[in-house]
């Protein structure tokens, strides 16, 4: 068995704070679904969530998304963002095997 530990409630609790944040989902993820992250602009009120339809886990490769988070980094803001290049990432191949 693995050993158990007891964890203190801070532990648990979800930061609060003004730090800019960029949140970048899949539509499709099974691991972390964005659902997982309800209520997260009450903690991260200067924060922006992007997803990208239709694909899973692992997004910042595709198509500019990378380039965003360059702006991003650069900027230290999700402000006024411009997402619009995210029309031109074709969606993931189908595959049936």
């Amino acid at each position: 068995p693995l050993p158990r530990r007891a964890e203190p409630a801070s532990a648990w609790q979800v930061p609060r704070t003004q730090v800019p944040l960029l949140v970048l989902a899949g539509g499709a993820d099974p691991q972390d679904p964005i659902a997982n992250m309800a209520g997260w602009r009450s903690s991260f009120p200067n924060g922006r969530a992007i997803v990208l339809p239709g694909y899973g886990h692992g997004v910042a490769q595709f198509g500019c998304l990378g380039g965003l988070v360059s702006i991003f980094v650069d900027e230290a803001s999700a402000a006024g963002l411009d997402t619009s290049c995210l029309r031109g990432i074709p969606p993931p191949p189908f595959v049936l095997r």
